[in-house]
């Protein structure tokens, strides 16, 4: 099946069609997963190596952007856009949070100021689908951005208030790793 897929990968381009005869389409979802898996076998020595020297190793699937590291959110194309409705039996309280979490998830994640706000637009967009009113959507925005201080990014996309923003984000402690902290301080 890995043969037929790779060997029989066509293309159309001004108007002529190509057979592409090395590689894999990008893409493809079949070329991402052959892809991992040979890195997953590849680096299987690499990471022993460095386990060993105490290195550190990572690997992402896209390039640099200006010699920077650039990180977003990624949305598989199948991926609905769901939340808790709003029409849901639940605490005022679990409502009032979501946009908050989505918004302090978005922020860590993006390094850039216009991917952040692309994906403040995708947050308004799955509340309003998942029936939460608009204007308790724009008031639970400006609540995340009130109580980080970054009202300027709200107004203008002021790329310096959004990187002091992700900065601090990225800095705080996750609840998790809150509770873990915990646990390691008083293992009883």
């Amino acid at each position: 099946m890995a043969r037929l897929i790779l060997d029989t990968n066509c293309f159309s381009y001004n108007n002529k069609y190509y057979q592409q005869t090395r590689g894999g389409a990008m893409g493809s979802a079949f070329t991402q997963v052959l892809a991992n898996i040979y890195m997953y076998e590849w680096e299987q020595d690499l990471i022993k190596h460095q386990a060993i020297h105490n290195g550190v190793y990572g690997r992402y699937i896209d390039d640099n952007e200006n010699g920077q590291l650039k990180t977003s959110l990624y949305y598989k194309l199948t991926t609905e856009p769901y939340i808790l409705p709003y029409t849901s039996d639940h605490s005022r309280h679990i409502h009032r949070n979501m946009p908050y979490a989505a918004l302090l998830c978005a922020a860590r994640i993006c390094s850039d100021v216009q991917d952040f706000n692309t994906e403040c637009i995708r947050i308004d967009m799955f509340l309003l689908v998942n029936n939460y009113p608009p204007n308790f959507i724009k008031k639970q925005i400006y609540r995340f951005f009130q109580l980080n201080n970054a009202m300027p990014i709200v107004n203008e996309l002021n790329d310096q208030v959004y990187h002091r923003l992700h900065q601090q984000l990225l800095s705080q402690p996750t609840q998790r790793e809150k509770q873990l902290h915990l646990m390691t301080q008083d293992p009883i």
